[in-house]
């Protein structure tokens, strides 16, 4: 299989909803992918989701409904905690609820545009390298379930 086709597939899976990282990885490992490469696109994949929300609720903020319940939300005790206290919230949020649902919150919070990606950012990073972190030691650990081909792609 041609390494773009590899790449898209790896890049769809981790930006669907409830596959993400989680899938993606491991199907980029089937697929042959280095590690490097499954961590890069599958990341990306999944970080694709924060600004494609965030666009979303731009609109959605053009309503007045919407735009009256993110006023209200963003005055609340929750909110006014999480703006003060819980810097790095959204970056370990994003992988534990989803990275579709991350942004809506910080935004929700009140937090800044800029921060929220960045945070988020550094979320889905952290969380594909954990994931390629226990693919690799899983093949290490336990290499008579792994098919052979795929343990040579393991370097020594």
């Amino acid at each position: 299989m041609h390494y773009g086709v590899k790449v898209v597939i790896t890049f769809g899976i981790a930006f669907f909803p409830y596959l993400g990282i989680y899938v993606a990885i491991p199907t980029a490992f089937v697929m042959g992918m280095d590690s490097i490469s499954a961590l890069v696109w599958s990341a990306s994949g999944y970080y694709a989701a924060v600004p494609f929300v965030d666009l979303l609720v731009e609109r959605l903020m053009k309503l007045s409904r919407f735009r009256s319940l993110v006023e209200r939300s963003q005055r609340s005790r929750v909110s006014l905690y999480y703006k003060r206290h819980a810097d790095w919230t959204p970056a370990f949020l994003g992988p534990v609820i989803g990275i579709w649902v991350a942004p809506l919150i910080g935004r929700l919070a009140g937090l800044r545009r800029s921060k929220i990606y960045l945070l988020l950012f550094v979320g889905a990073v952290l969380c594909a390298l954990a994931v390629v972190g226990i693919m690799e030691a899983g093949m290490r650990v336990a290499p008579e379930l792994v098919p052979g081909w795929l343990l040579d792609m393991l370097p020594e």
